[in-house]
């Protein structure tokens, strides 16, 4: 899956050739995008093909980009205007590409499907690895971490809060639903950077709360009380 985007923002993409939408002239203001593939077989660098679903986030890497450092960015770098050749905001469209072997015959089809914002949010009661308690609150979106935040106090004395999150990344698998920030903040008042793992397992039991600090401090655990959702 490519994307395209309307970079120079004049409501078209690309330059193509007068009556022949198929032949492409120029890319003229604009830019495109490598994106995720899948095969079967396996042809890196794309994924098992699995059950075909192919998901361009915040976070999914993006390739072959002019004016992006490294020539590669994500849409959350393009919307915090990390890409000289892109603005922030910029209207983009997918283009899904169905490649079948030489000297075959073959045909496929691909659906299109968008959604909005994932958020997470959650307060309560955790215990696990360390032997103590620990209060946790989060909240997090995959499309504006500006007021995501992250909490974590214990019975023995301490104190993690953050002070900004990076990036909140949604998954789900046949366990459950997953959340991961990854982020800076202040144990007890010294800096560090954390990762925040919490994955909803649903009926299968209570939420599993992983919380990793820079300074070597980790807890896995459970939540036994509170209020957990991905949404």
């Amino acid at each position: 899956m490519n994307l395209w985007f309307d970079a120079d923002q004049n409501g078209e993409y690309f330059v193509w050739q007068q009556n022949s939408p198929d032949h492409l002239l120029t890319l003229g203001g604009d830019q495109y995008s490598i994106g995720p593939c899948k095969s079967n077989p396996i042809q890196p660098p794309c994924e098992p093909q699995g059950d075909g679903t192919i998901t361009i986030g915040p976070n999914t890497p993006l390739f072959i980009i002019p004016g992006c450092p490294g020539n590669t960015t994500t849409l959350a770098i393009i919307n915090a205007g990390g890409c000289a050749s892109i603005p922030a905001n910029t209207p983009v469209a997918m283009w899904v590409g169905i490649d079948i072997a030489n000297g075959t015959v073959g045909s496929g089809r691909a659906e299109i499907g968008t959604r909005g914002c994932r958020s997470s949010h959650g307060e309560g009661d955790a215990e696990g690895s360390d032997g103590h308690q620990h209060h946790a609150k989060f909240g997090g979106s995959d499309c504006d971490n500006s007021n995501s935040s992250v909490e974590d106090v214990d019975n023995n004395g301490h104190d993690f809060q953050s002070t900004s999150v990076e990036s909140s990344t949604f998954s789900e698998d046949a366990t459950g639903e997953t959340v991961t920030m990854v982020g800076a903040g202040l144990d007890n008042g010294m800096p560090v950077t954390f990762t925040l793992v919490v994955t909803d397992v649903g009926v299968l039991g209570p939420s599993i709360y992983t919380l990793a600090l820079s300074d070597g401090r980790t807890f896995v655990g459970t939540f036994i009380n509170g209020d957990i959702a991905l949404e």
